[in-house]
């Protein structure tokens, strides 16, 4: 307890002395150096909000790209698709324009053949009717 009352009769006694910190200029330097430190904050400001803008501008672009991306690759797809339908197409084409000449082709042996059975018919009933004939006239 004795050290802290001699502690403190010991701060209670010193004098404090602080250093003048004015500077004397004249009243335009003063005046200009405020109005650059306000316009060096402002700016300070400006340069940030510059800099949110430039990164929600930034933000906007890789979405922007993303979205050109996204529709090239439908782009892309699309035309592949379209690629796809014309080879499907041309095949088609290809196996309809083979199917009407075998068309083609099996009606003229359809007609061949007809007729071939037509001269047999013929050639038959002829001949049966000569048979009979030749038989009648033979047993006769």
């Amino acid at each position: 307890m004795k050290y802290i009352l001699v502690i403190l009769l010991t701060l209670l006694t010193l004098n404090s002395y602080s250093q003048d910190s004015s500077v004397c200029m004249p009243y335009p330097i003063a005046k200009q150096i405020s109005q650059d430190l306000i316009t060096g904050d402002s700016a300070q400001e400006m340069l940030g909000v510059l800099i949110e803008e430039l990164d929600l501008t930034n933000q906007k672009l890789v979405l922007k790209d993303s979205l050109i991306s996204v529709y090239r690759s439908k782009e892309f797809n699309l035309l592949e698709q379209v690629r796809n339908e014309k080879m499907a197409k041309e095949a088609y084409i290809i196996m309809y324009d083979g199917l009407e000449r075998e068309n083609e082709r099996v009606n003229k042996q359809y007609k061949k053949q007809k007729f071939v059975n037509r001269i047999y018919k013929v050639g038959f009933w002829g001949g049966l009717i000569a048979g009979i004939t030749g038989y009648i006239i033979l047993t006769k």
